[in-house]
């Protein structure tokens, strides 16, 4: 394979040790992995796949991941599950970027400045609903 994609041969055998090494940790990970007792109650956010011939896959994924996250946004990018953080033909996509930038702003990850301002622009108060006419 790698003479014929013309990677170099050691490269190619370092990524393959070195990948191995990452997905053998994963493995180790998940393997001890027990559900959370209580939901987890601080602001998450879902980016899902809007591609219809993945999302069928993963349609139970929000749900499922609604019973660990009390305060779960979810957002549709496009692409599929697995490609949705790809550089496609027409270049990177910054949907997904955007979708996490707004969740961090909105939230006020990036402090109560950046969320009032943002919150505002969007017409919205600091609860999210819409803003009261002020005078």
């Amino acid at each position: 394979l790698a003479a014929s994609t013309g990677v170099p041969y050691a490269y190619f055998v370092r990524c393959l040790r070195d990948n191995g090494y990452v997905l053998d940790r994963m493995h180790r990970l998940v393997s001890r992995y027990t559900p959370p007792s209580v939901p987890f109650n601080g602001p998450t956010l879902l980016a899902m796949a809007s591609d219809p011939s993945t999302s069928a896959k993963f349609a139970s994924i929000e749900k499922e991941n609604a019973r660990f996250c009390s305060d779960m946004g979810v957002v549709q990018v496009p692409g599929s599950h697995y490609d949705m953080c790809q550089k496609t033909a027409r270049g990177l996509s910054i949907d997904l970027p955007q979708a996490i930038a707004e969740f961090l702003l909105t939230r006020g990850f990036f402090g109560p400045e950046a969320q009032e301002r943002i919150l505002k622009e969007a017409g919205k108060g600091l609860d999210g609903a819409p803003a009261r006419a002020t005078r």
